[in-house]
């Protein structure tokens, strides 16, 4: 796919984008002007080519720039509330692809009513069109005991938490404070990927007792990694995915210098040698489980976490 930039006659494609300083905003005033900048248009005026005119939304920045850790040639993400299945403009998921602009539209997702994809003078601009409703509804959820999230609306959220509003209708998403200040996401998330570390631990040693050492390796990294994630949801971050190991090169760690020592010195864990021997495996496998204590006693600094872990039947102590 290519798609002409008008403004230097340069040849892009999705694969070989143009660089930009987008990435250097600190703020939302600053990327709002170094996007318009970049793209000669502000990001409301994408939102006003998809959007019903009378349909009120807010639409925010997501992703790797709003998390401090995009590079020049960064995607820009943006995450557009709405609050009807009827708020785009007739066809505006119909349209025929193009070498600059994608569209996608799957009855399968409850959250999304339609995903856009643009290249504008080599920059990729993803927009996901939101039904505010739906992001509601999995906040009373998280209210009740032991809610359950699909891995999409864990992304979603984790996304929008981290996210810097651009602007929104009047009169809409007047609670929107409330969402970020409550910690109930965060603690969910947080509680699972500890419980999962220490459950892809479990099966990682099974593995090596029936000698199946490769995926013995695979589970035990995969714990090891839930220990990251786990500490970073516990931060607020709940939705780095494979860019967590990217994070902690960044990560302030909020100026614990005994958490940065510690997610930074066990990188290799994720990345063992390969072992041919059961002795060797269970040694790698008590330092995964030392790992485990330390991440949890620094997860539990935080109050919220102690309790939540302490009452969860399916975290043990190690």
């Amino acid at each position: 796919m290519s798609a002409q930039s008008t403004a230097e006659e340069v040849q892009y494609t999705f694969t070989e984008k143009a660089s930009h300083d987008i990435h250097t905003s600190k703020n939302v005033e600053q990327f709002c002007a170094r996007f318009e900048m970049e793209t000669k248009c502000h990001p409301s005026n994408l939102v006003d080519n998809i959007l019903r005119p009378d349909q009120p939304r807010a639409i925010f920045v997501a992703g790797s720039i709003s998390m401090g850790m995009a590079t020049s040639i960064s995607d820009i993400d943006f995450i557009v509330f709405v609050d009807s299945q009827d708020a785009l403009l007739p066809g505006a998921t119909s349209k025929k692809n193009s070498d600059s602009a994608l569209t996608f539209s799957n009855d399968g997702d409850p959250l999304s009513i339609g995903h856009f994809i643009h290249l504008i003078n080599g920059i990729e601009v993803d927009i996901n069109i939101v039904l505010a409703s739906k992001i509601e509804a999995i906040t009373q959820r998280l209210k009740l005991p032991g809610p359950e999230l699909s891995d999409g609306e864990v992304l979603t959220i984790g996304r929008l938490k981290k996210a810097w509003l651009i602007s929104k209708s009047d009169g809409f998403l007047d609670h929107w404070d409330d969402f970020l200040s409550d910690y109930a996401f965060e603690v969910l998330c947080a509680t699972r990927f500890y419980w999962m570390s220490l459950k892809m631990l479990e099966k990682a040693r099974k593995a090596a007792s029936m000698r199946d050492f490769p995926v013995a390796l695979y589970l035990a990294r995969i714990s090891a990694e839930c220990v990251y994630w786990s500490y970073f949801a516990s931060r607020g971050f709940c939705a780095l995915g494979t860019k967590w190991l990217k994070f902690v090169t960044v990560f302030d760690f909020n100026g614990d210098d005994n958490a940065k020592q510690l997610f930074t010195g066990k990188i290799p864990l994720v990345f063992p040698q390969y072992q041919m021997d059961l002795a060797a495996l269970e040694q790698h496998f008590e330092t995964i489980v030392g790992f485990q204590r330390s991440g949890r006693e620094t997860i539990e600094k935080d109050l919220r976490f102690k309790i939540a872990f302490a009452v969860c039947p399916q975290i043990y102590p190690v």
